[in-house]
């Protein structure tokens, strides 16, 4: 692709270029592939088609395909393109391009294109925060609506240059793209204002908290709105008002209301941060949308000024997934909506990849998308389209020394855990989809990571000295030369990995596995041959111990025992227990929601289903009796309201009160049916079939037996009991489990 920017050695931080891309033509079907380096807004005749880019490692760009009916005549496409000028989260930081080539018929056609730098908006006054991209302030007499339109006058634009950021070619993006869903928005509350503090560019945040009611002292000086959109969302609060030149209109987002405000700071950003946007009203009826999506669940507008009308509001809603497939209810209403929020958690981080949350970074982190993320995607919606981007990314930004990275693209972080379970997410993913492909393309990848820890395993274990070796908030490592919990992570690694080189038929890297997981057994046994006293052991490695099958038979029922009263001691279930206020605390009595997606297998194969359930209500119900609509990132409000890693309910009532487990490695579409009944009635839901389609499950108990029911709307093999059969579209079988 030809790559345009305003002159060959432009790279302004924090600027906006617009530019035309025209073209003539008889009615037909184009197709446009756009592309750039750094945020944009496209449109097509006038119309919205587009915002990106979506995020590309350097040596693998990839560009989005829409297809659209141009008019006989003059053609346009209109982008608004934002330079940051840093690397951020999401973006790769090369220098500024914009690119769009247009087909008709298959054949690429010639276009005239012009930009121009625009000069409504004000650089560089506030990041959004460190990890993200700028403030916006806008002054709206500036723009020139009508230069999205085809017959506009030009001739105010100036020829683009060919400029070179990248050496890679370009390849189309494969899976679906980003979904932009468009919500009513009505203020649930709304009241006069008056300016308290200071002059825009000294603290946007500081003027927009420090406004105040209206009073006697002082009169008011414009009006406030508040608004809910039911859930934290990534997106844009849109305006449609009329007002005089001038009106300054600001709009703050926040995951939660202090003291019934926004406040647009975003915690836990480790830098100023700036979650708001500012518009200068001109003239007259306009529509006020900012150009970049931020995160929040509540929007706050200030509009300083008089003689104006909101007309109307709507929240466009950036986000991946589409329509849920499955779904999960029984007797207990409170699972159901645990479930549910488990989904909707998933849906508010998801857009152009799996993100950590969608407020503070928008970061796609190795460790998130291979565990949870995943397999709630499994559970609820049979897209893995951004989960098998996560993966091959990953790979692609591995370090020189072929460590899977833990974090990308842009910002790149290695976490030697994360490359590790990056290893367990392959082989998983495999047997979600049997997509081998997939595997031979990551397998080079996956021995470069093995060798990498190879070089830094050493008589004691796995050194300490390389990357972040992160197992949880508040994890308290074991004393000695090495990190226990980080040899369990490789240990199951490895397992992965000589599954992977078996269905490859690798037999020399399968051998050489086993001969390192040989190292790692002998270094575990002797730790515990060295520490018996659990207090010690901790909750963490007791868990990845029983995991690996580290504990002897004698011993399972006594670690059990004691990771459930670990559970029932820490808080929320103690109220008194300690509290993970911030990402430094570290404590042997905490747990966490990620962990739990460790934690709770392992208890429920161990005979504690009924137990987990318990936790469910009272865990993450402590969260729904907080009023959160999506997850908290741990169990304290103080951090991020919405991260998908603290949604292991959802799967785990899938796989074990629905009980199907997806076995593609076995063959096409291959389920395995081994429903745990526990303290539940009855149960019934859904569950996507990859390739489309889905199974039906309902189930009751009566007093000696379990009348369990399975369909499907696509053929499908199942394995009950070890017995196999077909179960053909429509058809419904019926099985009965002992109580």
């Amino acid at each position: 692709m030809k790559k345009y920017w305003i002159c060959s050695n432009e790279n302004r931080i924090d600027t906006y270029v617009e530019f035309r891309i025209t073209f003539e033509c008889a009615a037909a079907e184009a197709e446009l592939c756009i592309f750039g380096a750094s945020w944009f807004n496209a449109f097509f005749n006038g119309a919205y088609i587009a915002e990106g880019p979506n995020r590309f490692d350097i040596d693998h760009p990839q560009y989005e395909v829409k297809h659209v009916k141009a008019n006989a005549g003059q053609n346009v496409v209109y982008a608004i393109v934002h330079n940051i000028g840093a690397e951020t989260r999401t973006n790769v930081f090369t220098p500024p391009f914009f690119a769009c080539d247009i087909y008709i018929e298959g054949k690429r056609i010639d276009t005239d294109i012009k930009c121009r730098q625009m000069t409504a908006f004000t650089p560089q006054i506030r990041r959004i925060n460190r990890q993200l991209g700028w403030m916006e302030i806008c002054d709206m007499r500036e723009i020139d609506i009508a230069a999205q339109t085809a017959l506009y006058d030009d001739s105010g634009f100036a020829g683009a240059v060919e400029v070179f950021p990248i050496d890679a070619e370009e390849t189309p993006l494969k899976r679906s793209g980003v979904r932009i869903n468009t919500l009513p928005a009505q203020p649930f509350e709304e009241g006069v204002l008056a300016e308290y503090f200071g002059y825009l560019p000294d603290e946007p945040v500081g003027a927009f908290y420090l406004r105040t009611q209206a009073s006697d002292d002082l009169p008011p000086m414009g009006k406030y709105y508040r608004y809910d959109m039911g859930r934290i969302r990534l997106g844009k609060l849109s305006l449609d008002i009329t007002a005089q030149a001038g009106t300054r209109v600001e709009i703050a987002y926040g995951e939660a209301l202090f003291g019934g405000r926004v406040v647009p700071h975003i915690n836990l950003s480790n830098s100023h941060s700036a979650n708001m946007e500012i518009f200068f009203c001109k003239q007259g009826r306009q529509t006020l949308c900012t150009q970049t999506p931020k995160g929040g669940r509540y929007a706050e507008v200030h509009i300083i000024g008089d003689g104006f009308t909101v007309h109307s509001a709507e929240y466009l809603e950036r986000t991946y997934f589409g329509e849920r497939i499955g779904s999960f209810s029984c007797e207990d209403e409170l699972l159901g909506k645990i479930w549910d929020t488990g989904v909707e958690t998933l849906r508010a981080c998801s857009e152009d990849a799996l993100i950590d949350n969608p407020t503070r970074e928008r970061g796609q982190w190795t460790g998130d998308v291979v565990s949870v993320g995943t397999e709630i995607a499994v559970a609820a919606f049979g897209d893995y389209g951004i989960l098998e981007s996560a993966f091959r990314q990953s790979a692609h930004c591995a370090d020189e020394s072929g460590m899977i990275a833990g974090l990308c693209p842009g910002e790149i972080n290695s976490i030697s855990t994360y490359a590790m379970q990056w290893v367990n997410g392959v082989w998983n993913f495999y047997t979600k989809t049997g997509d081998k492909t997939l595997l031979k393309d990551l397998f080079p990848y996956a021995e470069r990571n093995l060798d990498f820890f190879l070089a830094n395993y050493f008589d004691y274990g796995l050194s300490r000295n390389i990357a972040w070796s992160f197992v949880d908030w508040g994890y308290v490592d074991n004393e000695g030369p090495t990190d226990i919990s980080s040899n369990l992570h490789l240990i199951s690694s490895l397992r992965a990995m000589i599954s992977i080189a078996d269905v490859l038929g690798e037999a020399t890297t399968a051998e050489k596995c086993r001969s390192f997981e040989s190292r790692i057994k002998n270094i575990i046994e002797r730790y515990l041959e060295d520490e018996r006293d659990l207090a010690k052991i901790g909750m963490h490695r007791a868990i990845l111990l029983l995991a690996e099958g580290f504990v002897c038979d004698e011993d399972i029922e006594k670690y059990v025992d004691f990771v459930k009263r670990h559970y029932m001691n820490s808080f929320p279930n103690e109220p008194t227990a300690p509290r993970l206020s911030a990402p430094d605390k570290a404590d042997m009595q905490l747990i966490t929601p990620y962990f739990s997606n460790y934690a709770f297998p392992v208890l429920i194969r161990h005979g504690a289903y009924e137990f987990v359930l318990e936790q469910f209500k009272t865990c993450w119900g402590w969260m729904l009796g907080k009023g959160a609509t999506t997850w908290y990132e741990v169990f304290d409000e103080r951090w991020s309201h919405c991260h998908q890693w603290s949604g292991c309910p959802t799967w785990l009532l899938s796989r074990f009160s629905l009980g199907v487990l997806p076995r593609y490695d076995i063959e096409d579409k291959y389920f395995v049916i081994d429903p745990l009944f526990s303290a539940l009635s009855h149960a019934e839901g859904s569950f996507p079939i990859y390739g489309g389609g889905k199974i039906y499950v309902k189930w009751k108990k009566s007093a000696d037996e379990v009348a369990y029911e399975l369909s499907t709307d696509t053929p499908i093999t199942i394995e009950v009991d070890g017995d196999i059969s077909q179960l053909q579209a429509n058809e419904c079988k019926r099985f009965y489990f002992a109580v």
